[in-house]
C-alpha cells in the first residue's frame, strides 16, 4: 500500500473560532477526491487548513513530503440556469459518494 499524500485525522478548523470538524480522511495516490455539501457546512474552510489559510484548532493534517497542493480563488458567478448540480455529476459519471455530514458550529 502507498503512503497517503494527505492525512488529516480529527481536524477542528475555523477563524477565530472553529466552524467545522471534526473530520478525518486519506488521499492516496491517484485517489481522485472531492468534498459535497450545503454551502457553509465548512468544505472551503477544509481546503484551507490544507494550504494554511485557516486556523487549525485540532486534530492532525499531513502531507507527505514533495506532495503539492494547487487551489484556485472562489469567483462566484451566477448564471441564469445552472446545467448541472455537483450531485447530478457525481451520479452521471459514476462516482462513489460517500457524504459525512460535517457538524456546522
Amino acid at each position: 500500500m502507498k503512503e497517503a499524500l494527505l492525512e488529516i485525522d480529527g481536524l477542528i478548523a475555523g477563524y477565530a473560532q472553529p466552524v467545522v470538524g471534526p473530520v478525518s480522511f486519506s488521499v492516496a495516490p491517484g485517489e481522485i477526491v472531492g468534498l459535497a455539501g450545503p454551502n457553509g457546512a465548512g468544505k472551503s474552510t477544509i481546503l484551507g487548513a490544507v494550504i494554511g489559510s485557516t486556523r487549525v484548532f485540532s486534530g492532525s493534517l499531513r502531507r507527505r513530503e514533495g506532495a503539492r497542493v494547487a487551489t484556485q480563488a472562489q469567483v462566484p458567478s451566477r448564471l441564469s440556469e445552472m446545467p448541472i448540480t455537483g450531485v447530478a455529476l457525481l451520479r452521471i459519471t459514476g462516482a462513489d459518494r460517500h457524504e459525512t455530514p460535517l457538524p456546522v458550529k
